[in-house]
């Protein structure tokens, strides 16, 4: 079986260059090869229909709230509506930090919640959690 952490496409989409730039780094060291990456929420839809109209599925998308054109909550609620992108897991990143909005975004389907200022420690976590609970149920 192959693992998901060497054959998973990854999808970071974050306004700022610098978060972008962080994420591949850490990619990148944890052993993920094939990630893009989006601007906002309006491009990372294209790239999510395109990836999918050619059975290219991403993996995992890692997703910032807060970014001009479409925010990363619609395009959450996007996804989850999507018949060929709901099993997508999608890690949030940003910097709202409030409770409410945690589980707001939770509500609506994120699989995991990582605040602005963070840790890479936590991203890579939230990354080997899920990775290990898609290798169980075989989802590589």
């Amino acid at each position: 079986m192959p693992s998901i952490v060497k054959d998973s496409r990854i999808l970071i989409v974050d306004d700022s260059l610098i978060i972008r730039a962080m994420m591949r780094n850490l990619l990148s060291e944890m052993g993920y090869s094939s990630f893009e990456e989006a601007e906002n929420g309006l491009v990372a839809w294209e790239k999510l229909q395109k990836a999918k109209s050619e059975n290219m599925l991403f993996r995992i998308m890692i997703l910032d709230w807060s970014m001009p054109g479409m925010n990363g909550l619609a395009l959450l609620e996007k996804c989850r509506e999507d018949r060929g992108l709901d099993s997508m897991a999608i890690v949030m990143l940003t910097a709202i930090s409030e409770i409410s909005d945690m589980m707001l975004a939770i509500k609506k389907g994120a699989t995991a919640y990582v605040t602005k200022p963070f840790e890479p420690q936590k991203v890579a976590e939230a990354i080997k959690q899920i990775s290990a609970w898609a290798e169980t149920i075989g989802h590589t």
